[in-house]
């Protein structure tokens, strides 16, 4: 039980860090080709 539940956890903790990163980088990846395309 709480071996799967800290596992739920930590994948909550990586996918909402998965998230603001790949948003990150999208984000940035636009602005790069507004500049310079």
């Amino acid at each position: 039980m709480s071996i799967a539940l800290s596992i739920e956890v930590t994948w909550t903790h990586y996918s909402m860090f998965s998230n603001k990163f790949i948003n990150f980088i999208y984000k940035y990846h636009a602005n790069y080709l507004s500049l310079y395309s």
